[in-house]
């Protein structure tokens, strides 16, 4: 802080004032930014970082072609419980060590939460060059848990192609149901998944029916429900009933009668869930 000495004719002819030495403040500024922007465990920049610059992006209506892709991380919480939280934590810094090598001034690598990963892609030519650097990253995977029985998801979302996105949480949401379509279905494998309109309906679908056989588990007083149906054995010799087969049916009042070819394995997937929940 200062000010002017002026002569008689108006002119500064000196300053006085009192010199600061900000640098201190500066730094710890410095250093609670980075904090603010980065995850501590990996140093990679954190999900609110990642939200902040899609933000920016969407506001300044960049025209360059963007992509997400997500990367969700299996197991993880019941290598945790087995074998201690550090050793599932270092799991997750050995990740994101051999997915930082892929990182350029195009491809901005995020620690998005505890097991998962995200790039934010800009300026690539096409989807055949965003499905290349997926596999990429399946083998890269596959090489870092080649020992460790654990497997994944990783979900591709393309922002744009015309339609007005503005909602990044929304892009975010998508992301996480692409990158956790195949989760628990290929054990100690990584499989890619597209987010489209119709995996959206898909997995609105499961939701519904993951409800509707909740409430009847739970006895909860509902239109939903699981029916028996008998369907006679016959004898074509004689004609005559010899047995039945009991067949089970889940009637939604959302959904309408759903098949139990499509019911029953959305119930193994649930109960297998539970299961390595409480491994």
């Amino acid at each position: 802080m200062g000010q002017g000495i002026y002569d008689d004719d108006g002119k500064v002819e000196a300053l006085e004032g009192i010199v600061l030495d900000i640098s201190d403040r500066k730094a710890a500024e410095g250093t609670l930014k980075y904090n603010n922007e980065h995850d501590r465990w990996t140093g990679l920049h954190n999900r609110e970082y990642l939200v902040s610059l899609l933000e920016n992006d969407i506001r300044m209506k960049r025209d360059s072609k963007k992509a997400l892709i997500g990367i969700n991380l299996d197991t993880l919480q019941v290598k945790a419980s087995n074998y201690g939280f550090h050793y599932s934590q270092n799991l997750v810094k050995k990740a994101a060590e051999a997915l930082s090598r892929y990182c350029t001034d195009k491809r901005l690598l995020c620690h998005a939460r505890e097991n998962r990963f995200a790039f934010y892609i800009s300026d690539y030519d096409d989807r055949s060059e965003i499905a290349e650097f997926a596999n990429a990253i399946v083998k890269t995977l596959r090489s870092v848990f080649a020992t460790e029985r654990t497997g994944g998801g990783i979900g591709i979302l393309e922002i744009g192609h015309g339609e007005d996105v503005t909602d990044v949480e929304l892009l975010m949401r998508r992301l996480l149901i692409a990158s956790e379509r195949y989760v628990g279905l290929f054990e100690n494998d990584f499989q890619v998944c597209y987010y489209d309109e119709e995996l959206e309906d898909l997995v609105n679908r499961e939701r519904d029916i993951v409800e509707a056989l909740s409430a009847i588990a739970s006895g909860s007083r509902t239109n939903d429900e699981l029916l028996l149906l008998y369907q006679p054995i016959v004898d074509l010799k004689s004609y005559s009933v010899q047995s039945f087969e009991v067949l089970s049916r889940l009637r939604s009042e959302k959904l309408g009668p759903v098949s139990p070819m499509e019911f029953i394995p959305i119930a193994e997937k649930q109960n297998s869930s539970f299961r390595s929940a409480r491994s």
